[in-house]
């Protein structure tokens, strides 16, 4: 895990930092999970055009660019 942002009154969110996203392992944000459960997962990559979520083993996984990541951590919409 790079980072961990945590909001006063709400659920904290989790970033992962990868050159592509082919690369991933969901261990770190899997361990993070265990202890805040509802926290947001993101994984910021270099190489994705569009934002998507996908489960990784049985997380759920938002996968962003950097610009996607600033807007929806700006935007409170996570």
């Amino acid at each position: 895990m790079n980072f961990i942002i945590r909001k006063r009154g709400k659920a904290p969110i989790a970033i992962e930092c990868k050159w592509a996203a082919k690369k991933f392992d969901a261990a770190n944000l899997q361990a993070f999970a265990r202890q805040y459960p509802k926290a947001t997962m993101f994984v910021v990559t270099q190489d994705v055009e569009r934002p998507y979520s996908q489960k990784v083993n049985g997380i759920s996984v938002k996968f962003v660019s950097l610009p996607a990541l600033v807007e929806a951590v700006a935007d409170h919409t996570v």
